[in-house]
């Protein structure tokens, strides 16, 4: 098979460097990598290395390029955070053309589309795409999606450190808030203002280029990764394959899906909360053997039960099956139908048109025209606009409604992802409703 990986500029992005990297060399399948721009979190030369064609949407001829590699490709494999469509962001690209027969992979990353999954979810049926995650909660919001690991690079081992001095628990993440970061500091200032020579400290490690970070990480002897929702990431899996104890807190099912991926459970210390946390701290701190000990277990499973070759394995099973559900599928047009774009330089004054104003330099201002279409049509199209944009809309007369009240009255769906989502959830947004006649 030919798998074309596409991302977006951000975490998502790293990870699919390691699939594209781990399935040139454990398989014979055939794999090209395309991304919107450049971006610290992808190792261009390691895709490089590995003889892996390279596409950037935002440098001359990145468009005609990433055609090219879908006429190429069998399956397209896309890295999705918040459950964007990295397609849309650019408005000279016809998704629908260029699909045709391919299988489709859309792997989400967690991240707010959990906040209301439905339109992406009724999306991915209605385009006959494989749903992935690899956070293996989100089947509880968004059911039918597949859980499946990512892949975790091989050349991530321990090294030499000092277990004779301070120990050193390392966070590695986008952003602490949302895996607890503050109260992992909270905990570590407290244990040092209440335990005598307590002599262990917090480091937290974020946003760095991956290999920058997994040097950092080689200095540390513990891993907290996640106790907020109920799950562990790719940090705990790197503190593992670094020799490190790692903690994290477990949803049952979580526990339940990883207790299926390998005959032996997954060593990753549940921790419920700051107690429990603190007390693996003081058993740790007082006792470097054990720490050890915990450790070189975790490294131990990580070489038995989660090399590159096996996690890999997984995924081309899915791209055998998503390929086969495209193919064989009687229902494979996409949810909407042919647009015809607006210039640039005019507003759209007719009712139901809408008009993209995008905010990043460099990026085409785009439109589509929704006259004629239905509220369920226009619905798709906007949600498929998802991206950095100002959405105004007009009305073409006195006394006429603005689009943004007919679809209150008549789509509460969208509208509660117009006036929640792009209002308010999401700094990528603004949402600048503009109607003259409005009373």
């Amino acid at each position: 098979m030919k798998i074309l990986y596409f991302s977006n500029p951000i975490d998502p992005a790293g990870v699919s460097v390691n699939m594209a990297c781990a399935l040139t060399k454990h398989t014979e399948h055939e794999c090209r990598y395309a991304i919107e721009q450049r971006t610290y979190v992808v190792d261009m030369d390691k895709l490089k290395k590995y003889g892996i064609g390279t596409i950037l949407l935002d440098e001359r001829g990145g468009v005609e390029d990433l055609q090219v590699a879908m006429d190429w490709c069998d399956v397209v494999h896309v890295n999705a955070s918040m459950a964007s469509w990295p397609f849309t962001l650019h408005g000279n690209i016809d998704v629908e053309k260029m699909l045709g027969d391919k299988g489709i992979v859309y792997h989400t990353h967690g991240g707010a589309w959990l906040l209301d999954p439905d339109w992406i979810c009724d999306w991915c049926e209605a385009i006959n795409a494989v749903m992935v995650t690899c956070s293996p909660l989100d089947e509880i919001v968004a059911p039918g999606i597949t859980w499946v690991p990512n892949v975790l690079p091989d050349y991530i081992k321990p090294a030499a450190r000092d277990w004779d001095g301070e120990l050193i628990c390392g966070q590695a993440c986008g952003d602490p808030l949302y895996k607890g970061g503050q109260i992992v500091e909270y905990v570590f200032e407290w244990m040092h203002k209440i335990i005598d020579k307590f002599n262990s400290r917090y480091e937290l490690v974020v946003s760095k280029p991956y290999l920058e970070s997994i040097e950092i990480r080689k200095k540390h002897h513990m891993t907290i990764d996640n106790w907020t929702q109920g799950f562990h990431g790719m940090a705990a899996l790197e503190g593992m394959a670094l020799g490190h104890a790692t903690f994290s807190r477990f949803h049952p099912l979580a526990r339940e899906k990883w207790d299926g991926f390998s005959d032996d459970p997954i060593p990753i210390i549940d921790v419920a909360g700051m107690d429990e946390f603190s007390k693996w701290l003081r058993i740790f701190d007082n006792d470097h053997k054990k720490l050890r000990e915990y450790g070189e277990i975790s490294r131990e499973w990580i070489e038995e039960n989660y090399t590159e070759a096996k996690v890999i394995d997984r995924w081309v099973h899915v791209y055998r099956d998503a390929l086969i559900k495209r193919q064989n599928s009687t229902n494979k047009k996409k949810p909407i139908r042919a647009m015809k774009k607006i210039p640039p330089p005019r507003v759209a004054e007719i009712l139901g048109q809408l008009y993209l104003n995008i905010t990043e330099p460099g990026v085409p201002v785009v439109g589509y025209d929704l006259a004629g279409l239905t509220v369920t049509e226009a619905s798709d199209i906007i949600a498929e606009s998802y991206a950095p944009a100002f959405i105004v809309c007009k009305v073409p007369a006195e006394g006429e409604p603005h689009i943004y009240e007919i679809l209150k009255r008549t789509d509460r769906k969208l509208f509660r992802f117009l006036k929640n989502v792009m209002q308010d959830g999401s700094s990528l947004f603004s949402w600048e409703p503009k109607c003259k006649n409005k009373k």
